[in-house]
């Protein structure tokens, strides 16, 4: 009885850590997009001082 319960709580842990693993590369891959928004869009107002400033101060 008390096996079982130790194996699924061992199972939950373990969704639980790929769960937060693949929220973690989706934050990663939403930071990176926005990132790259930001760069994009200094680059057409062409002032680099401004992509430093805008983005790297964000991150």
């Amino acid at each position: 009885m008390e096996l079982a319960e130790e194996r699924s709580r061992r199972g939950r842990d373990r969704d639980q850590f790929h769960q937060v693993r693949r929220s973690r590369k989706f934050n990663q891959t939403v930071v990176l997009r926005r990132w790259w928004g930001c760069v994009k869009n200094a680059v057409t107002k062409s002032s680099v001082g401004s992509i430093a400033r805008d983005c790297l101060s964000h991150h």
